[in-house]
């Protein structure tokens, strides 16, 4: 049942309400397999070989899309210029140029 409800993106475009049941079809089946991994396993293993490749792929496009989600909002917090070299904001007032001169 819960399979059946998880999108994938040869799926086409989800609707609201699927994106919406599939996050939380996601978001029960990673807690499942969190709290009870070996039960998760064995109850995967007696689904057929398209069910759980459709899971797996679902799962991977989630976590995929959530990974991607995350690093976009670390992007847009981070200042635009940060990646651009800019003028040091103080000046040495030191003259180094002969330090190591004998």
């Amino acid at each position: 049942l819960f399979v059946g409800c998880l999108w994938l993106a040869a799926d086409g475009s989800p609707s609201a309400a699927q994106k919406e049941v599939s996050a939380l079809v996601h978001a029960s089946l990673t807690a499942l397999a969190k709290r009870a991994p070996t039960d998760f396993r064995q109850a995967v293993a007696a689904f057929t070989p398209a069910t759980r490749s459709r899971m797996e792929m679902a799962l991977k496009e989630a976590a995929a899309s959530a990974s991607n989600t995350a690093q976009s909002r670390e992007a847009a917090a981070k200042p635009a210029s940060a990646g651009v070299a800019s003028q040091p904001k103080i000046a040495l007032r030191m003259d180094f140029g002969s330090f190591g001169a004998k």
